[in-house]
């Protein structure tokens, strides 16, 4: 995917918070719905933080940046890419110069296997670009190194709720749910409220929950809005961007309102990072199982 130079500065200026709330929103939406324009993204940090640690930036740039990277996942990411930048210098020092395998490649190039779309990740491009330079036999074994580190980056440093976690974990959530939605909480305990409709983000922008910085154990209210009413018993399933099952709550029973039919849905904040959500929502079967009906989307955004 080519950008044109003026994508390619808004791209650095949304990494480095220059844009403005507006844009900001428009550039995280694409991401979420662009494979391509998120992988382009993913290496436009890379090539961010290969220029800050090499001090190219300006000062402007330069104070932004601090200020961007200065979260705990974000120094995670700018932490591996220097850990894996020495790593790379050390094996260029083993085999030769840059320039020197340059010529290597050119006087008798490897064979290139063809490289479909479907056969890549998002970050494909930003690894492959280190094949030419490294050559293959440096090059794999670095890959495959700097994936290994970056899942144990991912896995220590930015611990999400998924549907690999231990079912002990996962049950004393969904009984913490169960129970916060049966007996319902205080209104002192509510953070903020939310109205979800039907397919939201294919309608329109999507829903942003801002949770105050404050209120560290404090609920969420949805209310999943209903196109017709049903007496029988729900059930809300969470997922996380990747479409990884978080949790389900089970056992949950739709109302009439002035808006018309709706669930009331209770999740503590402390289960939610920043980040885009969806609900999936089922309704019981007479066979015992249930059957899907609607799906919500909303959004986790910074404390502000």
């Amino acid at each position: 995917m080519k950008l044109s130079t003026n994508e390619n500065q808004t791209i650095r200026q949304f990494l480095l918070g220059q844009l403005s709330g507006q844009g900001q929103e428009q550039i995280e939406d694409r991401i979420f719905t662009d494979p391509e324009f998120a992988e382009e993204v993913q290496i436009a940090e890379h090539e961010l933080i290969a220029d800050e640690q090499a001090g190219r930036l300006t000062e402007a740039e330069s104070q932004s940046f601090a200020t961007r990277y200065a979260t705990k996942p974000n120094r995670a990411i700018v932490d591996f890419e220097k850990e894996f930048g020495e790593f790379i210098c050390t094996k260029t020092e083993s085999v030769g110069s840059v320039p020197e395998l340059r010529a290597e490649l050119r006087a008798d190039p490897p064979p290139r296997q063809p490289v479909t779309r479907k056969a890549t990740s998002r970050s494909s491009g930003f690894w492959q670009r280190l094949i030419p330079v490294l050559g293959p036999a440096v090059a794999y074994p670095v890959i495959a190194i700097g994936f290994l580190l970056l899942a144990a980056t991912i896995w220590f440093v930015v611990p999400r709720f998924t549907h690999t976690a231990s079912a002990p974990t996962r049950q004393q959530i969904e009984a913490e749910l169960a129970r916060l939605n049966s007996s319902g909480v205080s209104p002192s305990s509510v953070l903020s409220t939310v109205d979800l409709e039907v397919a939201q983000r294919y309608g329109g922008a999507l829903a942003r929950v801002t949770p105050p910085a404050s209120s560290p154990d404090g609920v969420l209210e949805f209310y999943l809005n209903l196109t017709e009413m049903n007496k029988k018993k729900y059930r809300a399933v969470v997922f996380d961007d990747q479409h990884q099952e978080l949790f389900a709550i089970p056992n949950l029973t739709a109302q009439d309102s002035k808006a018309g039919p709706r669930i009331r849905l209770f999740i503590p904040i402390k289960y939610l990072n920043r980040g885009d959500y969806q609900i999936d929502l089922s309704v019981a079967n007479d066979a015992g199982g249930y059957d899907q009906v609607n799906s919500y989307a909303f959004r986790v955004v910074d404390h502000r």
